[in-house]
């Protein structure tokens, strides 16, 4: 038989150009609010549950604001990899 392709997982990228920053920003938010929900850290030490739920307080807050939004997803970032 053929040979197996292997897929790559798809890059969305391009569709953001043709999204306004007010779509962005619930794509944006959707994602962060997925990473940054206090439920997945449950079982961590209270530091972390604690930076988890700040931050998560903090998306709730800027739910609409791109540059918020970047920002934050900066500090989600950092956070997710220091875990």
């Amino acid at each position: 038989m053929g040979e197996m392709i292997k897929s790559e997982a798809p890059d969305f990228a391009h569709l953001f150009g043709n999204l306004s920053n007010r779509d962005k920003a619930a794509v944006l938010y959707k994602e962060l609010s997925v990473l940054l929900h206090p439920d997945r850290f449950i079982g961590s030490d209270e530091k972390t549950v604690e930076q988890a739920e700040a931050l998560f307080k903090e998306l709730s807050n800027c739910r609409t604001d791109i540059n918020k939004l970047l920002t934050l997803k900066d500090k989600a970032e950092q956070f997710i990899s220091e875990q």
